[in-house]
This record gives structure tokens, C-alpha cells and sequence, in this order.
């Protein structure tokens, strides 16, 4: 009988795992929900995000897709809320095939298009970012849309709320090495003596800013990803 039960890894986090006598590819046990608490030690208040249920998910070699995600922010107090965050579901095919004799390219299932969530909590307002879509892409570093909602005045001297497309990076840079050179040359050309770079990470390689006046009236402005690479940085 195969079971997908939550185990406690530590007070402060959870892990989902299958215990199962045969793994199937067709099935994770995966978190079906999760819940946003609010603690306080020395050096203050803490937000820390557990699993609160797991499920066995059958979806992993399907369509890549959005699938429904609880979270539930401040449980059992005056501030409690479900949210649906969103997360992506699908995909463990390749691109390529041995007709056209390209190299397969690994697919995956990631988020497109996210946006932050302003929740008001105990201590003040918190951040939560929600998955809007989905998509298939390759295990590179890419960019994905991310909005983050301001309140600015408006020339009128009017409140307006604005979305800004501030964007991100998302993705991996496995076995991407950056810089690496060759320190001796052989008389032929060849090189005796490589060094090998470092491992790159996916970050932003051209960005811009976004300026605006909050409702104190001070000037403000946003970073915005405008491209993603692989850098040293």
C-alpha cells in the first residue's frame, strides 16, 4: 500500500515523503498546502512557511500546467487568511529527437508570470508571491514576468495604484562556467595548462529603473530586470 505522509524534519519545517515499496515516475507525493506562521525569539519576529498536507501527485508527466496551492497565512488568529499561491505542475519530456540529430533539451515546468501579494499581518505587512502561469522552458537562466503593485500620486496630486512589470531570474546555470582561460599554450596552439572558470548564476545582465512619487510625496524608484544571463556576479 503506498502511503504519502508528512514527516517532521525539524520544529521550525516540514517535508513531504513516499513511503511506497516501488517508485513509480508517474507519481510524487508532493505539498498539498501550506501555512505562513508568525514566531518571536531574541532578535525579533520570524515568518516561518511549513507544509501543512501532502498528497500524492500523478500529474508530473503531463501537461505542464498551474495547479491550486493553499497557503494559509497567521492560522488561528485575527489575521488568518487562504491564499492561493499557485504552483506549476507537468512536463519531464525533451526537445529533439535522433531524426533531426539535435541534443534533447531538457524541459521543465516553471513560472512565467508571478506577482507580490501585500498581506497585513501581526508585525505589519508581509510579501507572498503568487504564480499567475505556467510554462514549459529548458533548464536555463531566463527572465519571467513579476509585478509588484506601488502607490504613487499622480500629477493631480491624486493616490493611484500602479503595477509594475519589475521582473526576474529565474532558472539554473549548471555546469555554465564563466572566465575560464588558458594560462601556458603549447608552440602548436594547444593549451597546456587550462583554468577552469567559475560556476555561473542566473542574474539580471541588463536592467533599468522605474521612478515614482509616494504618497509622502518623496521620490521612489524600482529596479527592473530587463534580461537574465549568466554571470559571475
Amino acid at each position: 500500500m503506498k502511503q504519502c505522509v508528512k514527516v517532521y524534519l525539524n520544529p521550525s519545517g516540514t517535508s513531504c515523503v513516499s513511503r511506497e515499496a516501488e517508485q513509480s515516475c508517474q507519481k510524487q507525493c508532493t505539498p498539498r498546502s501550506y501555512q505562513l506562521d508568525s514566531y518571536s525569539n531574541r532578535t525579533g519576529p520570524f515568518l516561518v512557511k511549513t507544509i501543512k498536507r501532502c498528497h500524492a501527485n500523478s500529474h508530473h508527466c503531463q501537461n505542464c500546467q498551474r495547479k491550486y496551492n493553499r497557503l494559509y497565512v497567521f492560522p488561528n488568529s485575527q489575521y488568518q487568511q487562504k491564499i492561493d499561491v499557485g504552483k506549476c505542475s507537468g512536463v519531464c519530456s525533451e526537445e529533439g529527437s535522433a531524426s533531426d540529430m539535435t541534443t534533447p533539451t531538457p524541459l521543465t515546468c516553471q513560472p512565467t508570470r508571478t506577482r507580490s501579494l501585500s498581506i497585513e499581518g501581526p508585525n505589519g505587512h508581509v510579501t507572498v508571491e503568487v504564480i499567475e502561469n505556467c510554462s514549459r522552458v529548458s533548464e536555463q537562466c531566463y527572465r519571467v514576468d513579476h509585478f509588484q503593485s506601488v502607490s504613487a500620486r499622480n500629477p493631480d496630486n491624486r493616490r493611484q495604484e500602479e503595477l509594475v512589470n519589475t521582473g526576474k531570474c529565474i532558472g539554473s546555470c549548471q555546469g555554465v562556467l564563466i572566465n575560464g582561460r588558458c594560462l601556458q599554450y603549447h608552440q602548436n596552439g594547444d593549451c597546456m595548462w587550462y583554468l577552469p572558470g567559475i560556476q555561473g548564476k542566473c542574474r539580471p545582465t541588463r536592467g533599468s529603473t522605474f521612478s515614482y512619487t509616494d504618497l509622502s510625496g518623496h521620490n521612489e524608484t524600482l529596479p527592473v530586470v530587463e534580461e537574465c544571463g549568466c554571470t559571475t556576479g
